[in-house]
């Protein structure tokens, strides 16, 4: 089991990807644009955060390099609604552990967190 944050500004998926992470056993919390993110990664200490790229005010990209410098073993899946190289660049280079592409399949969610926490 672990703590997971879901942050995407569609409020429905963040609903759906909690509900179903939370079938598999994990303790989740959700926000909906990076600002609420980061105070409830601060208030939370998720060890996962599922995170999408676009949302008002901050983007993920920022979100993850705040995170990751706050809380460097905090993992970050980064959901994009399009895929581009440069997606994947931005988000290496924010320090995500990998950039999933809209709409994900939940067992591929899945396998990504539960490879994350395998190694933790």
């Amino acid at each position: 089991m672990a703590r997971i944050l879901v942050v995407d500004d569609n409020v429905r998926l963040a609903r759906t990807l909690t509900q179903y992470l939370e079938m598999e056993g994990h303790v989740v919390d959700q926000a909906h644009d990076g600002e609420g993110a980061l105070a409830a990664a601060g208030a939370h200490a998720p060890d996962v955060v599922v995170l999408d790229i676009n949302m008002p005010r901050l983007d993920g990209f920022a979100v993850c390099r705040t995170i990751k410098v706050s809380s460097p073993d905090t993992a970050v899946i980064i959901l994009s609604g399009r895929a581009g190289d440069d997606d994947e660049k931005n988000a290496a280079a924010a320090g995500a552990a990998v950039l999933l592409t809209k709409p994900v399949a939940l067992a591929t969610l899945r396998s990504e967190i539960h490879k994350i926490l395998a190694v933790r």
